[in-house]
This record gives C-alpha cells, structure tokens and sequence, in this order.
C-alpha cells in the first residue's frame, strides 16, 4: 500500500475545507428558503438538531441578507453571483 505523503494529507484537508464551505453555503439557502415558505425557527431547528433559539441566532441574519448572501463574509460564494440563488 503507498504511503500517504503531507502533500496528500493538506490536499484532503482544503477538499474537506471546499465541502464545508459548498455545504454551509447550501444550509443556508435552505434555511433562507424555508423562512420564506413560512416555516418556523423551532422546526427549522429540530431539522438541524438544534434549538428553534440556536437555530435563529445562527442563521437569522442571513434571512434579512439580500439575495445570494451565503456566507460569514458576506459576498456570494465562490462561482455564484449575488441573486443566483433567486
């Protein structure tokens, strides 16, 4: 079996980086989505395996962001113009 090498080990690291990004961004259009179909903190919450409360203070200032806000600095993720998801 040949040996995993550093390089090998940092190049699955940013890939694992790359998917949490790509999944939080994904979340997050959900989330977006299901408060604007009129879908409650707490359910919202139990679908995350969190508190309504948690779920809110988590995610709540991305569904007053303008369209295509998905991520911590926000700017549309990599490859999205902002309104994309719209």
């Amino acid at each position: 079996m040949p040996e995993i090498t550093e390089t090998d080990w940092l190049e699955q690291i940013r890939s694992c980086n790359d998917m949490t990004t790509e999944g939080e961004a994904m979340k997050i259009r959900a989330i977006k989505g299901a408060k604007d179909a009129g879908i409650s903190w707490r359910k919202i919450g139990q679908a995350m395996g969190v508190t309504g409360q948690a779920a809110g203070q988590r995610y709540g200032r991305y569904v007053l962001a303008p369209a295509g806000v998905t991520s911590e600095s926000g700017k549309a993720p990599k490859d999205e113009p902002a309104g994309a998801s719209e």
